[in-house]
């Protein structure tokens, strides 16, 4: 019996352990992800400014298809936080919002 005891407490802590370790993972890519977004967000306030003060049409075009392209990583950052890590979601409507 103590055998059989010893046996499910090592089994049951091995799988808390590889689950807990799982969590904290996610949670570390989803913040990660999160400060990849940020980024973006300020590289499309960078690239938003270039068009703004550009003159020359062929590179304004460039700088469109930066901010279109900045634009989709910053989406795919956000909803990859949110799949890692759903307890996040609820802070991460905040920048779902900032779109």
């Amino acid at each position: 019996m103590v055998v059989a005891a010893g046996l499910y407490s090592s089994i049951e802590a091995k799988r808390i352990d590889t689950w807990y370790s799982l969590l904290i993972d996610n949670e570390i890519k989803s913040v990660y992800n999160i400060n990849a977004a940020r980024s973006s967000v300020m590289r499309y306030g960078l690239f938003l400014y270039g068009l703004i003060v550009e003159t020359d049409p062929a590179r304004m075009q460039m700088l469109n298809t930066q901010l279109e392209d900045t634009y989709t990583e910053y989406q795919a950052r956000i909803a990859e936080a949110e799949r890692l890590y759903p307890a996040y979601i609820s802070r991460l409507l905040h920048y779902r919002q900032l779109r």
